[in-house]
């Protein structure tokens, strides 16, 4: 049986339930909906905020009735509508990065009346209904958030970018350390052998007594802060990797290095038609300059996906075949990548040293 409780709570907890369902599906509407202006986004934030602190007071002395929540349910009906304004005109990138603010508003005020719920079904009649702080200041943070929420496509995208950029340079620099690692066995060993089958145990004998010889008084110690050769390990590399594996390596990390640069050029365009400063000027955010850019970075974050993949397949033992047929795929699809970035509508505005540094990675 429903107690008087959770039936006085069930309808503001059951709204806010069905918003939070409702956030994963992307209104299109853009008869019915207006795209809401900054103005507008803070204002529906503010006011909820203030309902918070109103029914937060109310709710502390008071035992709940449904009539209590009419107020603060009018301004979450109101903050749902600017959502779906917002959606209406988004990309699938601003629309992912707004879902998030949105489902962590939504979440914190559903976990303000959840709590006091709680307590009012265990609490006396004369007893205060008290719920810890840090419901409340999250569910504020939450309101100052959403005022500063992206509204223009252009903006997310890029700093969608920025993420796959951060990325593909991670892979990069794990690749960097492993191609100075090789040469720095290399050095010590000299030519890495033609195949697999080549012995380095007499040069790694040969480089211990060598250390021997170097330091006949034990004088020489190690220095925590510097890299001091591992020869078990340099051995271990040394004993499983070809001069064709390592040839491999050099392709794998240029194919990086091309994709890293890729993305960031494309990072450079875009901002290079962000003709003002206002982050909120929406008059470039036309739907077929959103389209390409949306396909473009879609395609950028696959690519830093296998980007990821053939940096984790480059040590030793290496499987060759995928390794040639990833690199060889991820050349056609830079390329594929480029010839789109060269339909945009606004490409031919940019200016002709960004074209030359897009240019440049067909040429490398």
């Amino acid at each position: 049986m429903t107690s008087t409780v959770e039936k006085n709570y069930e309808g503001i907890i059951g709204k806010i339930n069905t918003f939070i369902d409702t956030l994963f599906s992307k209104n299109t509407d853009t008869e019915t909906f207006q795209r809401p202006t900054r103005e507008q986004i803070i204002k529906s934030a503010k006011t909820l905020s203030h309902e918070i602190t109103k029914i937060c007071l109310l709710l502390q002395d008071l035992r709940a009735k449904p009539e209590f929540f009419d107020s603060i349910e009018e301004t979450l009906d109101n903050i749902f509508s600017v959502y779906q304004g917002l959606a209406a005109y988004s990309s699938d990138s601003l629309f992912k990065s707004n879902q998030v603010h949105f489902r962590r508003l939504m979440k914190s005020v559903l976990d303000i009346f959840v709590a006091y719920k709680r307590n009012e079904e265990s609490l006396g009649e004369d007893e205060e209904n008290i719920i810890d702080k840090q419901l409340t200041a999250r569910a504020w943070k939450s309101c100052e958030d959403i005022e500063k929420i992206t509204i223009k496509n252009s903006i997310a995208i890029i700093e969608r970018n920025k993420e796959i950029s951060s990325m593909i340079q991670d892979a990069s620099e794990e690749i960097l350390e492993f191609q100075e690692k090789l040469e720095k066995i290399k050095a010590s060993f000299g030519q890495v052998k033609q195949d697999k089958q080549e012995d380095f145990k007499d040069e790694q004998e040969k480089q211990e007594q060598e250390d021997k010889d170097d330091d006949v008084n034990g004088e020489f110690e190690q220095d925590d802060e510097e890299a001091v050769y591992d020869l078990d390990d340099d051995l271990e590399v040394i004993e499983n990797i070809s001069q064709q594996e390592v040839a491999m390596v050099d392709r794998v990390a240029a194919t990086i290095e091309k994709s890293l640069s890729l993305s960031k050029v494309f990072g450079d365009i875009i901002k290079s038609n962000e003709k003002s400063k206002d982050k909120d000027d929406v008059s470039q955010d036309t739907k077929e300059n959103v389209e390409t850019m949306e396909k473009i970075i879609n395609l950028l974050n696959e690519l830093s996906k296998q980007v990821d993949d053939i940096a984790s397949a480059v040590y030793p033992p290496q499987n060759l075949t995928y390794l040639e047929s990833q690199t060889s795929d991820m050349d056609v699809e830079i390329f594929d990548i480029i010839t789109l970035i060269k339909s945009l509508p606004f490409y031919n505005s940019i200016s002709k040293d960004l074209q030359s540094n897009l240019n440049n990675l067909i040429k490398n």
